[in-house]
């Protein structure tokens, strides 16, 4: 789609259409998932995961994950 890129780098590339690289853009993904499960939004994430109520010292707040099992 781009011919004045061929031959760019990857990183190149990114800043000339202005996109996060993929890991980046995977973490950001991670992070809404995650926010997700918090608010009990629905997402196929929150089945690898239960909210811990077990935690006796949570650091000001009650919202943690768990890997169950």
């Amino acid at each position: 789609m781009f011919t004045e890129l061929k031959g760019k780098d990857y990183y190149e590339r990114l800043r000339y259409v202005n996109l996060w690289t993929l890991e980046e853009r995977t973490n950001r993904w991670d992070l809404i998932e995650v926010s997700r499960c918090t608010k009990d939004l629905p997402t196929h994430i929150c089945e690898l995961f239960t909210q811990g109520l077990n935690f006796k010292r949570t650091r000001g707040h009650t919202l943690k994950l768990e890997k169950p099992g």
